[in-house]
């Protein structure tokens, strides 16, 4: 049985907001010890979290001094970005300025809505995404099929159930360094008397069951298990992920504005195949190619490689089709099941019958279930989907 929500006072909050601003300084940044980020209280919606120097130590003159020529000194250019404080609420992370009466946010400026071509399973949740991007920063391309975000760089997404707001998670590029990023989730508690606003959900246990549904709001540990298998860190914001046309955020708004250093082929971007084949693939691109990809250090996931790379030719050379279709499983074999992809048999495939393992009967995570975290309920459609692509492919 699942633990029963807690109420936290907005003090005891506040409190563990600071706590955990330390220790994420502990475990992301290599600073030195002593440093301690403060956050600014001014500058524009996107100062939130802004680093300032705070008064050096007491001591005799010679340590002044000294702690003066250090300030005074350049920044090696190596040095560590410092870990901004997170701030405590959603409006302070520069999202939005107001709620209009109907509850339509109204956005900061820069911040542009956007939709990925092939969406991450979220048990039936409907997701808004945005993204910031710095001004006259751009996104650096040149690994087109794995993008580098600029500092400054945000990303929101909204989880809505049954036409009720729940959650909002926000991803931090703070710095120029490629694991420079902070995840952290604000609720929107009913209970919270802040009905304009969401509160920081807490950053070590997250959030269970919320406002009355089954949603659960992940810990910064468990974001940190999904992002960073990724080198980028960042999920459903690529190439091709944004090859449509639906509004918002798109390829080709990015190529218009100038905000990526190499532009693409827009044919490279395309997956191959019939439209079963792509569906298929690009399904599996988005819901489980975050983790099965071939990061390099990571280590995470057997090597079967789901994630699509930009120029892929044909079915047969994409990565999903050498590691997995007709490939004995070499991590487990769940009832007996051989291959990780069965050509002809769906039943008979590793990925299938991970894809359909939720909680037991006592409420227990499956051993095999997949994804292992952050799911309840079995995406039906997905299933059939990838099963039907199964069927086309020639037997083992």
């Amino acid at each position: 049985m699942r633990a029963k929500k807690r109420f936290v006072s907005k003090r005891a909050r506040e409190a563990a907001t600071v706590a955990m601003a330390s220790l994420i300084a502990g475990c992301f940044s290599t600073s030195s010890a002593g440093e301690h980020p403060v956050a600014s209280e001014g500058g524009g919606p996107h100062d939130a979290g802004r680093v300032e120097t705070s008064a050096p130590p007491r001591g005799d003159a010679r340590a002044h001094t000294d702690d003066a020529e250090a300030r005074d000194a350049p920044a090696p250019s190596d040095a560590p970005t410092p870990v901004p404080t997170l701030p405590s609420s959603l409006s302070a992370t520069g999202l939005f300025t107001s709620v209009e009466t109907n509850g339509t946010l109204v956005l900061a400026k820069g911040v542009q809505q956007y939709q990925p071509l092939y969406p991450l399973w979220s048990d039936g949740c409907e997701k808004t995404r945005w993204i910031y991007l710095p001004p006259g920063e751009k996104i650096d391309t040149t690994d087109m099929s794995h993008w580098a975000f600029p500092a400054g760089t945000k990303f929101w997404k909204e989880f809505d159930l049954d036409g009720q707001r729940l959650e909002t998670r926000l991803v931090w590029k703070y710095g120029p360094g490629a694991d420079d990023v902070l995840y952290v989730s604000y609720w929107w508690n009913p209970d919270a008397g802040t009905p304009n606003d969401a509160e920081m959900a807490d950053p070590i246990l997250g959030e269970q069951d919320i406002n009355g549904t089954t949603h659960d709001i992940p810990s910064q540990q468990d974001c940190q298990t999904c992002h960073g298998s990724l080198e980028e860190h960042v999920l459903g914001f690529g190439a091709i992920e944004l090859d449509h046309t639906l509004p918002g955020v798109n390829i080709n708004t990015l190529i218009a504005a100038g905000s990526l250093t190499t532009n693409p082929s827009l044919a490279d971007l395309a997956i191959p195949g019939d439209a079963i084949a792509q569906a298929a693939l690009g399904y599996l691109h988005a819901n489980c190619g975050n983790c099965h990809n071939d990061t390099p250090g990571f280590s995470g996931a057997p090597p079967m490689y789901l994630r699509l790379s930009v120029g892929t030719g044909t079915v047969e050379e994409t990565d999903t089709y050498t590691t997995a279709v007709n490939q004995l499983a070499t991590d487990f074999t769940p009832d007996g099941i051989a291959y990780r992809i069965a050509g002809q048999d769906p039943t008979g495939s590793c990925v299938i019958y991970t894809m359909e393992q939720r909680l037991d009967d006592g409420g227990v995570p499956s051993r095999y279930e997949m994804p292992p975290l952050a799911s309840k309920v079995v995406d039906d459609a997905g299933v059939a989907t990838v099963s039907a692509w199964i069927e086309t492919l020639p037997e083992p």
